[in-house]
């Protein structure tokens, strides 16, 4: 990756996301939300991204239209990652 964010970016993009951050929490397979690089083919981008972590990843044909996550969250892009968290054993 070329560079770190600024914090200012980093700030803005957060903030957009406390707009939805609710809502989408309580989406079905939801298990995260954040702000973070954008993956792409299993890799981490240079590119910056409002990301939904959910359990199981499916197309968008599969998903009724409300269930669907914006491309974009104002000016920032929203990447849906597939990852479930939980406690880990030692």
């Amino acid at each position: 990756m070329s560079g770190s964010p600024s914090t200012a970016d980093l700030d803005a993009m957060a903030k957009a996301l406390d707009g939805v951050r609710q809502n989408w929490l309580k989406r079905p397979g939801v298990t995260a939300v954040d702000v973070g690089f954008r993956w792409k083919a299993g890799k981490p981008t240079d590119g910056l991204a409002v990301r939904v972590h959910v359990r199981r990843k499916l197309p968008k044909a599969a998903l009724p239209p409300n269930e669907v996550f914006p491309e974009y969250l104002g000016p920032y892009e929203v990447d849906v990652l597939e990852a479930e968290y939980g406690p880990q054993a030692d």
